[in-house]
């Protein structure tokens, strides 16, 4: 027991202290409290400081962020005609895998490498009249599919079109390969040129649906890309069996069903393939790709000198004559050269 006037021992101090003085107590703090208190406020400026730190560095890479995502959308708009293409893997039902935004003019949008218009430098000078077939038009029914089967059935190719074998479509035929898990080709027989390879009266379009199975099932193979005016193509498909309906309806990739009510809306998915083909032929090295200008008068001279085949075997073949008067006699000025045009 300490009597009074003693002093308390320190280890007793020290208990009576923590234990008697209130939380809040206004009594004076002991050194070690002090410490604490000054260590605490060290350690929240740290955290404030770290903090800015971070901001400063956050903020200017979220709206350097920004800029570059709405610069990429431009991007794409740009390069697609504001066509949003979904990851997919397409198949013969055509789903509807792309949607299009079709209040986009494309016609006179699109100013970059355009896909309105054939480039002249795909095919270099040293692989002029060496091009491997098969030859493998990936256009579309009346943008010269019959002019390409008589330039190289002119030129004494094996030429198809529409039909690759007696009574069967070249659409069917290659489907029917594909689902057999062959080349998309193989049950098509053994034509060199493939000139027209859908089958518009039965929605089927190879060319959309299939194009990756062509790349890879025939890595050789040379690609032809025929171009025209939007205005005049969509004109032919009205005067040709109301094939703009046909097509409307098909419901292949890339054109719901419903789309493609006008020139613009066939334009932007026009536009889409341009771009689709160009890629894959991008991405296999091995394919050549040839692009047509089937407006531009140099082209008859420049399908000559790419596949080593006189001049004169370009011309245009299965014109309507309602639309082009000036055409009138082509096809018997192509059958007089003395060969047929097998498929026809």
């Amino acid at each position: 027991m300490i009597k009074e006037g003693q002093r308390t021992p320190t280890k007793q101090r020290h208990l009576a202290s923590s234990v008697h003085r209130p939380l809040n107590s206004n009594l004076p703090a002991t050194d070690a409290d002090s410490q604490k208190m000054e260590t605490h406020h060290r350690i929240s400026r740290k955290q404030s400081i770290l903090l800015f730190g971070i901001l400063c560095i956050l903020l200017p890479a979220t709206l350097f962020l920004q800029t570059d995502l709405t610069n990429l959308r431009a991007e794409i708009v740009s390069d697609y005609g504001d066509v949003a293409v979904k990851s997919s893997t397409a198949n013969a039902a055509g789903a509807d895998e792309y949607v299009h935004d079709t209040n986009v003019n494309t016609t006179h949008t699109i100013k970059e490498e355009s896909c309105f218009e054939a480039r002249t430098n795909t095919i270099p000078t040293h692989l002029h009249g060496k091009l491997p077939t098969p030859y493998i038009n990936l256009g579309f029914a009346k943008m010269g599919s019959s002019s390409i089967h008589a330039f190289f059935g002119c030129a004494g190719y094996r030429s198809t079109h529409y039909r690759c074998l007696p009574g069967s479509s070249c659409a069917k035929c290659i489907r029917q390969s594909v689902e057999d898990g062959l080349p998309p080709l193989q049950h098509c027989g053994s034509a060199d040129v493939f000139a027209q390879i859908d089958d518009g009266s039965k929605g089927h379009y190879p060319q959309v649906e299939y194009i990756d199975e062509l790349a890879t099932g025939h890595p050789n193979a040379t690609f032809l890309l025929p171009f025209r005016s939007m205005e005049k193509w969509y004109k032919s498909m009205k005067g040709w069996h109301q094939m703009n309906i046909k097509l409307r309806r098909a419901n292949i990739t890339g054109l719901p069903i419903g789309t493609g009510k006008n020139v613009d809306e066939f334009s932007t998915w026009w536009c889409w393939h341009v771009k689709r083909v160009r890629d894959i032929v991008a991405r296999n090295p091995s394919h050549a790709l040839v692009e047509i200008n089937l407006e531009d008068p140099s082209t008859r001279e420049r399908m000559g000198e790419m596949f080593g085949v006189d001049e004169s075997c370009w011309g245009k073949a299965n014109a309507n004559s309602k639309i082009h008067p000036e055409l009138n006699g082509t096809a018997d000025s192509v059958e007089k050269k003395g060969w047929r045009l097998n498929g026809s």
